[in-house]
């Protein structure tokens, strides 16, 4: 494939993400394959599958209680929309970008779109994998190039980039660990942890950072 086909790829998923086309025809679809029914958890008076509990309580304290909300119609659609939520929260913590398909974000989408109607403040969840659909597609160009013979030097730094990542990801780690050492909060040792990571690059691309 080459760039001009990737990128014509690229904006037609993002046209269609956009246009609003419904894919998810049940909540089944955004089950892992082979999953195995170990009856459910209860989240925030819902009952959500086992599994996806870790990925809720994660995404709630970085993004605050976004899915808590006051006008959703029925105990029913608030138990249905945060199952369908934690499925997505744990399909994208667990899903390598390779594995994802279009299918799978649109999924997510309509899963994320299903919710808002409901009653659920998740604006931010659908900002999110608009943003890993950039990411899914960035990394099948990646793939590509890998097996090109005409794109060693792009494939180069490509690598050298997800070295320093893995790097920067490690001292992160180590810093936050540090704070909670001290007896900082894990929320005010995030916040400071993420300060640290972007304090370089100015204000603006915290504010933007997920932005093209």
């Amino acid at each position: 494939m080459s760039w001009q086909d990737w990128e014509n790829s690229y904006m037609a998923f993002r046209a269609f993400f956009d246009g609003g086309v419904t894919i998810l025809r049940s909540v089944d679809e955004l089950l892992p394959l082979c999953h195995k029914f170990d009856g459910y958890a209860t989240f925030q008076g819902a009952l959500v599958y086992p599994e996806t509990v870790e990925a809720l309580k994660r995404f709630i304290n970085r993004y605050g209680d976004l899915m808590e909300a006051t006008d959703i119609a029925s105990s029913f659609s608030r138990c249905t929309a945060l199952r369908a939520l934690g499925l997505v929260l744990h399909g994208i913590d667990t899903m390598q970008l390779l594995d994802i398909t279009d299918h799978k974000l649109l999924c997510w989408r309509d899963a994320i779109c299903e919710a808002m109607i409901s009653g659920f403040r998740v604006e931010s969840l659908l900002k999110l994998v608009k943003d890993l659909a950039r990411a899914v597609f960035g990394a099948r160009a990646i793939h590509n190039m890998q097996l090109s013979r005409d794109s060693d030097e792009v494939k180069a730094a490509a690598d050298t980039l997800h070295i320093k990542q893995q790097e920067l990801e490690n001292q992160r780690r180590e810093m936050h660990a540090l704070l909670l050492a001290k007896g900082i909060s894990a929320n005010s040792a995030e916040c400071v942890t993420e300060a640290a990571v972007r304090l370089s690059s100015g204000a603006s691309f915290v504010l933007f950072r997920h932005s093209p």
